[in-house]
């Protein structure tokens, strides 16, 4: 078995030749569909990955309008709650203390 064809009761044998010969042809066929099968995305999938990207987009969008929304209102509480503070405080200094009026 030396050489990959041997003699075998006076017949050629090409048994591990063709194997090989097989073991490639099946690996190629494998390959070939698999690249057919697995290049990309299909349609469908591309359909939905767009569908998914325009919705995840639109709520982005809405997302951005309620925080700029949120921070107009954040500033103007903020001011109300500073007014509030300097109210308070002028208040509190020009009424007279508890002790200071007890008897």
């Amino acid at each position: 078995m030396a050489d990959a064809v041997s003699t075998l009761g006076g017949r050629a044998s090409c048994r591990p030749r063709s194997r090989s010969v097989v073991a490639r042809l099946v690996a190629f066929a494998t390959a070939a569909a698999m690249s057919q099968t697995a290049c990309g995305y299909s349609e469908e999938e591309m359909a939905a990955k767009d569908r998914e990207i325009t919705r995840l987009r639109a709520a982005l969008a809405t997302t951005r309008e309620q925080l700029a929304q949120d921070e107009v209102t954040f500033e103007a509480t903020s001011l109300r709650i500073d007014d509030l503070r300097d109210e308070v405080g002028r208040l509190a200094s020009s009424q007279p203390t508890a002790r200071a009026r007890a008897p």
